[in-house]
């Protein structure tokens, strides 16, 4: 199963002389944003013929290969920087998304990146240590949680939706949307609509699960309307800085507070975030999520 792992890395080099001279640079504060591992989708649709419990974890949460991916992640992470992570949980600090799923990965991901050596081993055998993760209530969090705080850029979006999509775009496909909806029992009639159906189907697909053979017949143009669906809102500068900016500004802030001397014992902060912020990010960087 090949699922896109989000991450952004933010570092401080300091006492480099010259850009050539690279035995003089140190690495001294390690940033990193990342987004949840594989989840199961949030519902079923109507006429599924999987059964919910399919889902060991319960729909919305880590599944057991999301967990797979953070713990690969926390493992080239220690290795590409093996020089500068020890073993002591005292260096970092992890900040997560309130979501169950967030603080899942965020605790998968520090299962390996901070796999205990035999200093911090508290019970013999056991390649495991117990590190805290942060997390605040969506509402409060403006970092990690932008759109909770801010009812104007839904408004915005709902709006870029209404101008962009539904007059244009969705009555090229009425036909394919009367098909999904009287196949799925989903009454498809909007790009919410669109981007549930294609969520559940393509979580089912990458876990083998049940596909009926109706899904296949517009499967192209469902995972193109599912990526228009996304372009129309990220590719909006004002909402781009909404959901990505409060992120950049943070590690920013922290970079600039590490060079001031705070964070004495704190060498990396880690942040198990949503993928709107990574996907906007990418945005700023003139691509696409994908």
């Amino acid at each position: 199963m090949s699922r896109l792992v989000w991450i952004i890395l933010v570092t401080i080099i300091c006492g480099a002389t010259s850009l050539y001279e690279e035995e003089e640079k140190e690495l001294v504060f390690l940033q990193f944003v990342f987004r949840n591992g594989f989840s199961a989708p949030q519902q079923l649709y109507p006429n599924d013929p999987n059964d919910l419990r399919r889902w060991e974890d319960g729909l919305g949460e880590l599944t057991l290969e999301g967990r797979k991916q953070m713990f690969a992640l926390g493992k080239e992470l220690r290795k590409r920087y093996k020089n500068f992570i020890t073993a002591n949980p005292r260096e970092i600090t992890m900040q997560a998304a309130v979501h169950p799923k967030n603080k899942r990965s965020g605790l998968s991901l520090l299962a390996s990146l901070y796999a205990p050596t035999d200093f911090w081993e508290f019970m013999p055998g056991l390649p495991w240590q117990p590190i805290p993760i942060f997390y605040i209530s969506a509402r409060e969090d403006k970092v990690l949680s932008p759109l909770h705080n801010c009812p104007t850029v839904v408004e915005r979006m709902e709006k870029l939706v209404d101008l962009y999509g539904t007059d244009t775009v969705l009555d090229m496909y009425k036909q394919q949307m009367k098909f999904w909806s009287l196949n799925s029992g989903i009454p498809i009639q909007n790009w919410n609509d669109v981007v549930s159906l294609h969520r559940i189907l393509y979580a089912e697909k990458a876990y083998n699960h049940t596909i009926p053979n109706w899904v296949q017949k517009y499967w192209t143009e469902l995972e193109c309307l599912n990526d228009y669906a996304y372009k129309i809102n990220f590719n909006d500068p004002k909402i781009l800085k909404v959901v990505g900016g409060p992120i950049l500004w943070h590690l920013v802030n922290s970079a600039v507070d590490k060079t001031n001397g705070d964070f004495n014992h704190t060498k990396v902060m880690a942040y198990s975030g949503v993928s709107k912020s990574l996907y906007s990010e990418n945005y700023f960087e003139g691509q696409s999520e994908t």
